[in-house]
């Protein structure tokens, strides 16, 4: 989901209506603060891309749309206690809701997204060690798509991309990444339709797990795995209300999947934590969390063993800037 931006001339509008996106003319874009001073932490924004870079123990940010509906194309680091702005020379076009997920020692995958131009379907490379990006030559690849939901089948080695939404609506299309080339799959049986669905490996199945979304009018609130040939719906007890946007991660802390947050169907934003063990949600009671929000970029930091997450939109005034961890107990704002 997209926070309506100020009127004005030549801006990017994607208004909630009904439940619907409405997308009116958009030239501009940034690449982080406006501000000539060096920035200390990423703007305010919802829809950045998120992941762990597991070879350089960082969190990994890339992106997103502020309030005013202006996209970005900045890329941040977060080393547990500072975020960093990196500037490498040839960056990806700005954009919103890519689908970014870390597959090996040096890479991180960007793919997709929103932008001034519309739906996006390249690829790109993030090495962090190098700190530059560079854009992957692909013959084969999934259709033009913003909030698709992409995650690493560690027992396959390869990424997972599913859904999203398109010029035509939501997708519910399977596809996977081997590190050289995208492959279509086509399973015997798959969720329904949907964009902005959280998705998370979960190690102890080994699957990986999808939950909700959007499905073009209503959130949903099905659990299904991937099994790396086909998926499978699952009715897991206690389950979380129907919702999208969420922030969803694999704790491998606690052999557990973590939840938070998300887009009801009604337009509220939600402020709950849950996480799934087994064959059971369960709501957690944290005696601090963030406010309510959608849209947050978020990834688990495997170094310090949290689910980190930034930004964000409360569907009224407030598009964050703010960055919170969670451990597994408490959620600590941490910038």
């Amino acid at each position: 989901m997209t926070p309506s931006a100020m009127e004005g001339p030549m801006r990017l509008v994607r208004t909630l209506v009904a439940g619907l996106f409405v997308t009116s003319l958009a030239v501009s874009q940034h690449a982080g603060a406006s501000s000539g001073r060096p920035a200390a932490t990423p703007a305010p924004r919802t829809g950045a891309a998120m992941t762990y870079d597991q070879g350089q123990r960082r969190i990994v940010l890339f992106g997103g749309e502020d309030a005013a509906g202006i996209f970005m194309n900045d890329t941040w680091t977060w080393d547990g206690t500072t975020w960093t702005q990196m500037h490498p020379g040839h960056p990806p076009s700005a954009r919103a809701y890519a689908a970014m997920a870390w597959r090996d020692r040096r890479e991180v995958i960007l793919f997709g997204g929103f932008g001034p131009n519309g739906y996006l379907s390249d690829t790109w490379l993030w090495d962090g060690r190098s700190k530059v990006w560079a854009e992957k030559t692909v013959t084969t690849h999934p259709p033009a798509t913003e909030t698709a939901s992409i995650v690493l089948d560690s027992a396959a080695r390869s990424l997972v991309l599913f859904g999203g939404d398109g010029p035509r609506g939501p997708r519910k299309l399977t596809w996977t990444w081997d590190g050289a080339a995208w492959t279509s799959q086509s399973p015997a049986t798959s969720p329904t339709k949907r964009g902005s669905a959280g998705f998370a490996y979960d190690p102890s199945s080994p699957r990986s797990v999808l939950f909700g979304g959007w499905d073009g009018v209503q959130a949903l609130g099905d659990t299904w795995t991937w099994d790396g040939t086909n998926w499978k719906e699952v009715n897991p007890t206690g389950a979380p209300s129907p919702r999208s946007d969420v922030a969803m991660a694999n704790d491998t802390k606690d052999t557990e999947i973590v939840l938070f947050g998300g887009y009801a169907s009604d337009g509220s934003a939600q402020g709950d934590t849950w996480r799934l063990k087994g064959s059971t949600w369960t709501q957690l009671q944290p005696t601090t969390s963030p406010p309510p929000r959608w849209g947050m970029g978020a990834a688990y930091d495997k170094t310090r063993q949290v689910l980190l997450i930034f930004g964000g939109w409360d569907g009224g005034a407030s598009v964050f800037g703010d960055t919170w961890a969670f451990d597994g107990i408490t959620w600590t704002q941490r910038a």
